[in-house]
């Protein structure tokens, strides 16, 4: 697993400087010294060699992302763990610099971290080939037995927590978090992917020992097409998930559109029916803003939408949901499971200092109103389309009265059913001569 990619966090990184420089030129000699210590447990064969450079160096260079955590997989774990197993601690090592050397040349990543990974990609086949061949001098293992390739599995899960430690901790050092916070963001997510990959390095072994360099090449080129293989997976998996990003996410704000939040809506009242929960829906439109695209134009408009998306997403909380509908209309249904009018208020209120806080564009401040109607479920519909006209009865309504906020009432609504039969029905009548008038003569007296 190549983690060059780990993304940084929200915090402002340090800037490392000479004393980590020495720490790391330090480890790098501590290294040297140590695989100069312990040659004797290396077996520089050529042919080996060179075919498991060719994979590491093919690996890195074709690496693919995960797609949840940033981090980049690669099969050049499972290269050095076949180095340290098959020819010693020292040209596993060796090979782990030059790979994070050829990584380089890609990623560009800055020095600091350069340094860090190439002294992390010294030590950690260092360390896992240490663990490896005292393993089995103690045990007495041989080639033939199960256990051995028990410990060869041992040995790549040795290797991965080194490289964590060593990758991980130089980025908590960094950015002031913790290794904890990295092993929930990067490592969890592709736990399972890094056991099956201890797995197939029993495997690649096993066909290694048995079948010499012949066998090597053959694991190599199987191990090849299998991250050629999954790096397409991934690629259809995530233009799959792209795509349905692009077709449920305004593109603006980047809030939710209109087809995810009626969808969302559909759900929680199934929820609510099965669990005879309360809520609601509130429907925004911003006051003032027509006089701002009028006036000076779209992108002002634009750029103001697309900063009050995510304020009003933090504003509702992650549990809720914010989709904008179209144009300055946008949709909020609350987590908070009530139909409470003065808490609905509240959380109104709540948007309400969101949306009036200024917007600075191009040097211009811009401030705009909100005028937010309430629907209530089961009160004002049992359905989405029943909840959305009614809020947006209460939402006209507010903007009328220059109220704010409204919640649904049937006496707002001045094109109620009863209201439409009404007018249906003396439309009938006047067809249908059903009306007669009668005058009242007014008589003035000179």
């Amino acid at each position: 697993m190549d983690r060059d990619h780990a993304t940084a966090g929200n915090k402002r990184a340090r800037h490392p400087g000479r004393c980590v420089a020495f720490v790391h030129a330090s480890a790098l000699i501590a290294g040297a010294t140590l695989i100069w210590l312990t040659n004797d447990l290396d077996r520089w064969r050529i042919g080996p060699l060179a075919v498991l450079a060719a994979f590491t160096t093919v690996s890195v260079l074709r690496d693919i992302s995960d797609g949840t955590s940033k981090v980049r997989v690669s099969g050049v774990p499972i290269g050095l763990t076949m180095a340290v197993v098959l020819l010693g601690p020292g040209p596993a090592a060796l090979l782990g610099a030059a790979t994070m050397i050829v990584s380089w040349t890609r990623t560009r990543v800055a020095w600091p971290r350069l340094r860090n990974n190439v002294t992390t990609f010294v030590w950690y086949p260092l360390v896992a080939g240490l663990f490896f061949h005292e393993t089995i001098a103690l045990t007495g293992l041989g080639a033939h037995r199960l256990a051995y390739y028990l410990v060869v599995f041992a040995t790549f899960v040795v290797a991965l927590v080194v490289n964590f430690v060593g990758v991980f901790g130089f980025r908590s050092y960094l950015h002031g978090s913790s290794m904890v916070h990295w092993a929930r963001q990067a490592v969890i997510p592709i736990m399972s992917a890094e056991l099956f990959s201890g797995l197939l390095t029993m495997a690649v072994v096993w066909a290694a020992i048995e079948a010499g360099t012949i066998g090597i090449v053959l694991a190599v080129l199987v191990l090849m097409i299998f991250q050629y293989l999954v790096g397409e997976l991934l690629k259809s998996k995530h233009r799959g998930e792209q795509l349905q990003r692009v077709a449920t996410t305004d593109e603006l704000t980047g809030l939710a559109n209109r087809e995810r939040f009626r969808a969302r809506l559909d759900q929680r009242i199934a929820d609510a029916k099965s669990s005879e929960e309360k809520f609601a829906v509130m429907l925004l439109d911003l006051d003032r803003f027509k006089e701002v695209n009028d006036t000076l134009g779209h992108h002002y408009g634009d750029e103001l939408l697309r900063d009050l998306g995510p304020r009003l997403a933090e504003a509702i909380g992650h549990d809720g949901l914010v989709a904008r509908l179209g144009g300055d209309e946008f949709a909020v249904l609350p987590a908070e499971a009530t139909n409470d009018a003065e808490e609905l208020e509240a959380i109104a209120q709540r948007l309400t200092r969101c949306v009036q806080h200024p917007v600075v564009v191009d040097e211009m401040t811009l401030e705009v109103g909100v005028s937010i109607g309430v629907a209530r479920f089961p009160r004002d519909g049992e359905d989405p389309h029943s909840l959305l006209r009614s809020a947006d009865v209460a939402m006209y309504a507010a903007k009328e009265a220059h109220s704010g906020c409204k919640v649904y009432a049937a006496a707002l609504d001045r094109h109620s059913v009863r209201r439409l039969s009404v007018l249906s029905e003396f439309r009938r009548a006047l067809d249908s001569d059903e009306i007669v008038v009668f005058y009242q003569p007014i008589m003035y007296m000179g």
